[in-house]
């Protein structure tokens, strides 16, 4: 299986940023504070994971790839594109995206 070199550099969309804050925020309200920090956490882990290991994930649409968290129910879709790695969203599992 094809890898992505390692520490290519992380970048996150607008997009992704926004969906990070709206994250943290239902679990501030959903659960103690130290799950809302888990949270964020994970996924910033999963991302940090995900620039170095790039390709070993599943193929999403539109050229973008997938990364199911287990833990917490996100999805980190993203592209790989020349000397980065960009997170385009962190949805729900239970949500679509690019409008099929």
């Amino acid at each position: 299986m094809p890898v992505v070199s390692k520490n290519k550099p992380l970048e996150w969309s607008k997009r992704a940023r926004a969906d990070l804050d709206r994250i943290y925020d239902y679990y501030l309200e959903a659960a103690p504070y130290d799950i809302a920090e888990q949270a964020v956490r994970a996924i910033l882990e999963q991302a940090r994971r995900m620039a170095e290991l790039g390709l070993v994930y599943r193929p999403g649409r539109k050229g973008t790839r997938e990364c199911v968290m287990r833990r917490f129910p996100f999805i980190l879709i993203y592209r790989i594109e020349p000397g980065k790695v960009r997170i385009v969203r962190v949805l729900h599992q239970a949500r679509s995206y690019f409008n099929r």
